[in-house]
């Protein structure tokens, strides 16, 4: 489920974010404090894709809350909502876990969109290495039909077939997506290498497209 977790120490700011986002199509949840959004994530691992977590708060703070909460889940998009506007530049050295930034106060559609942008960012940084994204978004025809030679990986389980008929499929999604798909992506974005598609238990990825590493 693509469930959103919005962490903040302030009823009234909860409410308002609630009002912003009652029209998405998602589920929205709410959470007064750090500790208590853990536990929530925790508890409905399976339904949040996204935690927003409000910067400044009581007991542990917006970086803290969603430092756990990456390690419980990697895959979960986290983004850090304050009114502050020089903490972008203070936390982007020492926390590249974030995947985004909000700052107050924002207007619901500004809200919305930002949200969306970086729900959408996170997924693609899936597939692509970091300066794969950054050739993507800089070059207008980076994606542009072009001949060159590339290496192709091909990888997948031995055995799969017999693993994925004795387990439940819950399981063996948990399974692919924490321990085989997401360790992969990391090692193949390592080595400036795109990941194509998966196909089953099957890995493709392409090295030296859209950029060229010498």
């Amino acid at each position: 489920m693509n469930g959103l977790l919005f962490i903040d120490d302030e009823e009234g700011m909860r409410r308002s974010v609630v009002r912003a986002l009652q029209r998405e199509l998602y589920p929205i949840f709410t959470a007064d404090n750090g500790e208590a959004g853990i536990q929530f994530v925790q508890d409905h691992i399976a339904n949040i894709s996204t935690v927003i977590s409000d910067f400044k708060m009581p007991g542990m703070d917006g970086l803290e809350t969603l430092a756990t909460i990456g390690k419980l889940n990697p895959d979960i998009t986290r983004i850090i909502l304050t009114g502050y506007a020089t903490v972008e530049t203070a936390i982007q050295p020492t926390n590249e876990g974030i995947d985004g930034f909000l700052t107050k106060p924002f207007d619901n559609r500004e809200l919305r969109a930002k949200i969306h942008e970086i729900t959408i960012r996170k997924r693609l940084r899936q597939f692509v290495s970091d300066p794969v994204y950054q050739e993507i978004i800089n070059t207008p025809d980076a994606l542009k039909p072009r001949f060159h030679e590339v290496t192709i990986l091909f990888s997948d389980i031995r055995n799969f077939t017999k693993m994925s008929c004795e387990a439940e499929p819950h399981d063996i999604a948990v399974f692919l997506n924490h321990h085989y798909f997401t360790p992969m992506a990391e090692i193949i974005h390592q080595h400036n290498g795109t990941m194509d598609k998966h196909i089953g238990d099957s890995i493709m990825a392409v090295f030296g497209a859209p950029v060229l590493h010498v």
